[in-house]
């Protein structure tokens, strides 16, 4: 019976010691996550903050934030003409000719 007890305290102090090094484990991998997640924030936030510089230099150049080389008009606060919202292809009232030119 000496034995048995000996025993079972030796399988349940490596058992202790295995999940002491497991829990370190994950509690590393957990802090190396949060400090990539930090880095990836932190990243983010020095993005958007060039970006926003830039955009601001654009605008007080005063061509309304787009690049010198770009020639298209800036439709995006533009709505759309109602011909270029006409989606019914079933209109009976147009005509086919309308459709060849």
């Amino acid at each position: 019976m000496h034995l048995t007890t000996q025993l079972a305290r030796q399988l349940t102090s490596q058992a202790e010691r295995s999940a002491e090094v497991e829990f370190n484990r994950q509690h590393a991998l957990a802090r190396e996550a949060e400090r990539a997640v930090e880095a990836i924030v932190a990243s983010g936030a020095r993005l958007k903050q060039s970006e926003q510089a830039a955009g601001s230099e654009r605008c007080d150049a005063g061509d309304g934030g787009r690049p010198e080389s770009d020639q298209t008009p800036n439709r995006s606060h533009s709505r759309p003409a109602p011909e270029e919202l006409d989606d019914d292809l079933d209109d009976d009232d147009e005509q086919p000719s309308h459709w060849l030119t």
